[in-house]
């Protein structure tokens, strides 16, 4: 399926998010995604398509998707669990909220949406679109009847009008009219909404509080249809208008009304039951935010509904059940079928009965142009009675281009429990060295979680060594880092979207060969810990093996921790778990400078520290420093508190044996959800500074952030004349409450 014409681009005002859509086409005969989605199908629906009752279908009859992933901030790992129906779409917001059978699973508030031209991403976060130009109910090829955008400026409160004969009309174009034949109809207004002060015709509130044949407990009951009338509605936001319609190919007077949920439809010729409709609301939506469903994306989960498995030997298996506790690896393969290169992230999640959303997986893949890659991650089946389905997205520039999930059956853990954990001690040093080449001379040093970029390339490279002297445990890292060639290093950064290689040689000081589980995860500041592999791997007795792992690390522009354990099988357990603390670049800096730790415990503790000098020359201007004025120094602050100003500086060093008339900018973005995209760049402020010959300068300028989340700052140092020299440097900072 292919996005809209201009949806890839996102507006990046400090609130704005990433939309993650899922993104199959509707498709028939599927059922509800989960126990709790079949439960509030059946309620209204089963009766209907069991032929007990004579009424409108309130979801549709069966669902038009498998159930997704969409984001939504306040959801855990940012993303919820929704499934579309020809009426509407049913979400689980909260998972671990208390499932009090009715708001556990909600419908979206889709008719405002589609009035308003905002999807909602979140309680409060909204990300621009159009309005719907869909008919609101009748024929596809109806040119005359009210669309969703007809009434959007038609939302205005109203005032209480009682008992009172509608008579106003509407057309297409949001004319309101008035016909006084509908006078005989004597429809009138029941009811008046005191929060969107709009009035409810009789026919729709009739609907909403009646009672009929509804399932619940496994069985046909009398009783309320809505438990709450405004639960699958929502509050009017319009008045009740009449329009004429093309139904079946013939014209007719129908009295709509739209809700918050749905829009509702009374048709005078209509049988009885079927007098009061709900429009297809989630159809139109489905169609509104997602586009032409019959126009497939470049890049696609190959296999369609069947892609996604257990990789083995390279293929993609569906086994009937899965073992608790024991590894496998999950996969899909991934084809793009442009003639360009893709930068593709892909999401693995896993939701299993009884437990919550989880996300296992997160990394970038490079596509090559009409090619097929095999995308693989670990995975331990947990302890959960029951089924888990593993759903893996593929995101290209922010976006999500596919999804597919597998449910599984998990069968008992046969493995056993570890009961004791070894210790030791660990020592390791690390040095880094970055250089940098270009014309001219200039040379900076920063300390930080900084970023620079200049007319100028650099290197990084970087030697490790680490030495473990172990009071007890038989298993033990020796290095730990990045592996190139034969050795492992420990770089300070690394560039986002590059996929590199990491390693560590694990020794075994026992007699005997032993089994062991090897866990390497990522974790960075405001995000939930991410597994990148997970392996099961036999050292021979008093030897060592090389485990390595690619990963491709999400350009965060944020100092992160690289986490590798591993566990032996038998009992009792010997351990060993090292970390290394890493700058995760958004691009290759120019004049950076990086720092970076690692630590090692076994009940061990080992310290490496990384510093890195880079050397450019020409251009003539430089920052020398960026950050927040403190006193007398520019320091990179790495968290700060909301609502604080911030006095930016950057000190500004001229090279050239002239004065420099220099323009200087501050510019702010956003970083979206998942880590890999920022929105557009925004102006903080900028002026014009003169550099004395041989110089430097500061320049400052105030910025009250706004908005909790990662920001990335930077600045841009050009001069005036030409040609010109520039310089950029920034720094990502997160903004957290008081």
């Amino acid at each position: 399926m292919r996005l809209r014409p201009g949806y890839r681009q996102l507006s990046a005002v400090t609130a704005a998010l990433l939309l993650l859509a899922s993104f199959s086409t509707l498709a028939g005969a599927v059922a509800p995604g989960n126990q709790f989605f079949q439960r509030t199908w059946e309620r209204t629906d089963k009766p209907v398509a069991d032929d007990m009752v004579e009424r409108t279908w309130m979801w549709g009859p069966e669902a038009n998707t498998e159930f997704k992933l969409e984001s939504y901030v306040e959801s855990p790992g940012g993303l919820r669990v929704v499934q579309y129906f020809d009426k509407s779409r049913m979400e689980i917001t909260h998972p671990d909220a208390f499932d009090d059978g009715l708001w556990y699973v909600t419908n979206g508030l889709l008719v405002v949406e589609m009035v308003t031209g905002q999807i909602q991403v979140g309680d409060a976060t909204f990300l621009p679109h159009v309005q719907a130009e869909i008919g609101v109910a009748g024929d596809r090829d109806d040119v005359n009847g009210p669309t969703y955008a007809t009434f959007s400026d038609l939302m205005g409160p109203v005032a209480e009008r009682g008992s009172e004969v509608i008579t106003e009309t509407v057309n297409r174009a949001g004319d309101v009219g008035e016909n006084p034949d509908y006078n005989g109809d004597g429809i009138v207004t029941a009811h008046w909404d005191d929060i969107t002060q709009h009035n409810v015709a009789q026919p729709f509130w009739d609907f909403m509080t009646s009672t009929g044949t509804v399932y619940e407990g496994d069985a046909f009951v009398d009783a309320q249809l809505f438990l709450t009338p405004v639960y699958a509605t929502g509050r009017p936001i319009t008045e009740p208008y009449w329009a004429e319609v093309k139904v079946n190919g013939s014209i007719l007077s129908v009295l709509m009304q739209c809700f918050e949920r749905r829009c509702l439809t009374y048709t005078p010729d209509n049988s009885a039951g079927w007098q009061v409709e709900a429009g297809n609301v989630g159809q139109h939506y489905y169609e509104w935010r997602y586009g032409d469903e019959s126009s497939d994306s470049d890049v696609n989960i190959v296999g369609g509904g069947g892609g996604v498995g257990v990789v083995s030997d390279g293929e993609i298996e569906r086994p009937s059940e899965l073992v608790a506790g024991q590894s496998v690896m999950l996969g899909a393969h991934i084809e793009n079928t442009s003639d360009e290169a893709v930068l593709a992230e892909v999401v693995t999640t896993v939701e299993c009965t009884n437990l919550a959303l989880v996300t296992i997986n997160q990394q970038l893949l490079s596509i090559p142009a009409n090619s097929t890659v095999l995308y693989q991650t670990s995975w331990i089946p947990p302890d959960a009675e029951g089924t888990c389905t593993i759903t893996i997205t593929v995101l290209v520039d922010g976006m999500v281009v596919d999804t597919e999930s597998w449910t599984v059956t998990i069968s008992d853990d046969d493995g056993g429990s570890p009961t004791a954990t070894a210790t030791g001690t660990s020592t390791s040093t690390s040095t880094v060295t970055s250089t940098a080449t270009s014309t001219g001379t200039v040379t900076s040093t920063a300390t930080g979680t900084s970023t620079s970029t200049a007319t100028s390339t650099a290197t990084n490279t970087a030697t490790s060594t680490s030495t473990v002297t172990p009071t007890n445990p038989d298993i033990n890292f020796q290095q730990f880092g990045l592996v190139v060639g034969a050795s492992i290093q420990v770089p300070g950064e690394l560039a986002g979207g590059a996929t590199v290689s990491i390693g560590a040689r694990i020794q075994n000081n026992a007699n005997v060969s032993e089994l062991v589980h090897i866990k390497t995860t990522y974790d960075c500041p405001a995000r939930a810990e991410v597994t990148i592999n997970q392996r099961d791997m036999t050292i021979p007795a008093n030897g060592s093996v090389l485990y390595q792992t690619n990963w491709t690390p999400p350009g965060l522009g944020l100092l992160c921790d690289v986490t590798i354990t591993v566990t032996t099988e038998r009992a009792p357990v010997d351990s060993d778990t090292e970390d290394w603390t890493v700058l995760l670049t958004i691009g290759v800096g120019g004049t950076a400078t990086a720092t970076a730790t690692a630590t090692s415990t076994a009940t061990a503790t080992a310290t490496a520290t990384a510093t890195s000098t880079a050397t450019a020359s020409d251009p003539n201007i430089n920052v020398q420093h960026f950050g927040v004025v403190v006193g007398a120094n520019i320091n990179i602050l790495n968290e700060v508190e909301a609502g604080a100003l911030l006095p930016l500086g950057a000190r500004i060093q001229n090279f050239s044996n002239v004065a420099e008339e220099v323009t200087v900018t501050f510019d702010y973005r956003f970083r979206l959800p998942l880590g890999i995209v920022y929105g557009n760049w925004q102006s903080i402020s900028g002026g014009t500074i003169t550099i004395p010959a041989n110089s430097s300068a500061v320049f400052q300028r105030n910025w009250l952030p706004s908005g909790l989340g990662t920001y990335q700052v930077r600045v841009t140092a050009e001069t005036v004349r030409s040609p010109v020299d520039s310089d950029t440097e920034s720094w990502v900072m997160v903004l957290v409450n008081p």
